[in-house]
Formats: C-alpha cells, sequence, structure tokens
C-alpha cells in the first residue's frame, strides 16, 4: 500500500485530488486540512490523525504557512517524498531553512512547477538550438497573475536553458491586493530575464485575453507555441498549438493540473523521481524571482521587505 497525503484542499488542493481519486486501490488516500468539519478515515483536520508513514506528501497550502506545515508534518511524520505547491515559500530564509531540513530527515522534496511535464513544452524543446542566445518571450493573458504564476514560465526557462544563473530585471508598475488571496499581492507590467548564457526571457502582456503564447527565436528558428484559448471557464479538451518557423504546425494537448498529479505520484513509486524541479533546483527560480518583487515593494513601501506577500 502507498499511503499519499494531501494537505490543504483549496482550490487548487481540489484539483490536486481529482487527479488523486483516478489511482488504482494500492494508493491509501488521505486528506489533512485544518477547516475539515466532519472527520472520516480519509479526511481528517488534525495532522496527528494521519498515517504515521506517508510515502508522499503533497503540500497545497497557501505560501505563508507552508513553512510551518513542513516542520510539523517533518517532526511527527515519517515522509519519504515531498511536493510543495509554487510559490514555495514568501522569503529566502525560509526556503533555505527547509531546504537544510529535508536533507537532514533525508526526504526528497519537489515543487510544483509542472510546465516541464506538458507535452506542448517538451515538444518546443526538441527543437530548440541553444548555441546561440535565444530570445524567449512569454506573453501572458488577462487572468494571468504575476505574483504566483511567474515562476512557473521562471522554471520553464531555467529547464530549457540547462542549469544556468538567473538575472532579473523587472520593469513592474504597479503593486495590488491580490483579488483571490485577502492579505496578498499581485503586481502589474513587465519583467526581463537574462542568464549566464546570455538568454534572455520577456514576460509581458499579450493581446490575446485567453491563452498565453510563447515566441522563441535565435538564428536558426522561430517557434511559436499557444496553450490553448479558455473561453467561458473550464475546456475539458485544451489543446494547444506550435507553429515553426511560419511553417509546420503541431497540435498537441494541454493537460490540467487534475490529470497530473497522478502522473508524477506514479512516476515517483515506479522510479523514485519524478519530472518536477527539486526544492534545491527550484530555489535557483525563486530566488531571483523573490529578490526582485521585494526590491520592487521595498521602494513602493518606502521600507526593506523581506517576506514577499504572495502565494
Amino acid at each position: 500500500m502507498v499511503n499519499v497525503t494531501l494537505i490543504g484542499c483549496g482550490r487548487i488542493g481540489e484539483r490536486h485530488l481529482e487527479s488523486l481519486s483516478t489511482l488504482d486501490n494500492k494508493f491509501n488516500i488521505q486528506v489533512y486540512d485544518k477547516f475539515i468539519k466532519k472527520e472520516s478515515k480519509m479526511f481528517v483536520n488534525k495532522i496527528e490523525d494521519l498515517n504515521d508513514n506517508i510515502d508522499i506528501c503533497l503540500i497545497a497550502t497557501k505560501a505563508d504557512v507552508r513553512k510551518s506545515l513542513v516542520e510539523d508534518i517533518l517532526e511527527k511524520k515519517n515522509v519519504k517524498y515531498l511536493i510543495l505547491e509554487k510559490v514555495a515559500f514568501q522569503s529566502i530564509k525560509d526556503f533555505e531553512d527547509v531546504i537544510n531540513l529535508v536533507n537532514e530527515k533525508n526526504v526528497t522534496c519537489y515543487v510544483n512547477c509542472p510546465l516541464r511535464l506538458q507535452p506542448l513544452y517538451k515538444k518546443v524543446n526538441e527543437f530548440l538550438n541553444l548555441e546561440t542566445p535565444t530570445k524567449f518571450t512569454y506573453e501572458y493573458s488577462e487572468d494571468f497573475k504575476i505574483s504566483s504564476s511567474f515562476i512557473h514560465i521562471l522554471d520553464l526557462f531555467y529547464w530549457f536553458c540547462k542549469d544556468s544563473d538567473i538575472y532579473i530585471c523587472s520593469n513592474l508598475k504597479e503593486v495590488m491586493e491580490s483579488i483571490k488571496h485577502k492579505g496578498f499581492v499581485d503586481f502589474k507590467g513587465e519583467i526581463l530575464v537574462t542568464n549566464s548564457n546570455g538568454h534572455t526571457l520577456h514576460l509581458t502582456q499579450g493581446k490575446n485575453k485567453f491563452t498565453e503564447i510563447l515566441k522563441v527565436k535565435n538564428n536558426d528558428i522561430e517557434i511559436y507555441s499557444s496553450e490553448g484559448g479558455i473561453e467561458n471557464g473550464i475546456n475539458d479538451n485544451r489543446v494547444g498549438e506550435i507553429i515553426i518557423n511560419n511553417q509546420d504546425r503541431y497540435e498537441i494537448p494541454f493537460l490540467w493540473q487534475s490529470y497530473l498529479t497522478a502522473e508524477y505520484v506514479k512516476q515517483i513509486v515506479n522510479d523514485g523521481k519524478c519530472e518536477l524541479p527539486t526544492l534545491e533546483e527550484s530555489f535557483k527560480s525563486h530566488k531571483p524571482m523573490i529578490e526582485s518583487f521585494n526590491e520592487f515593494l521595498s521602494n513602493e513601501k518606502g521600507r526593506v521587505i523581506t517576506t514577499c506577500p504572495i502565494t
């Protein structure tokens, strides 16, 4: 029996649970959320009521409480694998503390930045030739939230470019209260990213209201990729597309989180690892992003900000 625990059953937690529910009966699923009113064998509101031995633990809470939950669960339970929702933590210190903790406890930890698992971007990666400086432009739609979703694009850039140092020059224009999460912030503006190999990423608002578009250009190739539009809510058959040099066109399904979670849980069980970035790898993307956001917030607030209120 494989014990899988989900901590946090909010909006993204529900998507994880939807996916986990497709696993066969060799997986024992438990859900912890302090707001659960009626406990059962599957749903509990106290960490003490979870299985003592947890093979895979997904933590899908907001970022501000994630460090304390990681500490709590690793103190009280034996955990082999952790998967943390992004944004993983709000401060560099919290990130470093948890890296040290999971290493001390010998826990393998991943961060849920799953664009690198998407068949769409795996196909884009096949066409990339990064021997010369390459320009990536990511045009985001109206619903895109820089504070919570930029880390996905940064991780994708890091993965494309094969482990190089990242430097961020933000051109953020405005900070505002998050519409979805009280007490958190979001941003408006553009961000320019460079890396130690000379490649660049430009995050900017696009003209398409319903989908995100990635454009890639260097001396050899031009790539256009779209994640597939979503009008009027959920589209179960979301299909992305790739166009190479304005000629060859590929249609590729864009997979929902409610599909992906079960896939990387099965990867861990079958292979002892999955394709998500490890915690230490994800730190290389999170650190420059958090530093950039904190610098902008510090200038806006007129005081030094070290904990960024994002999730």
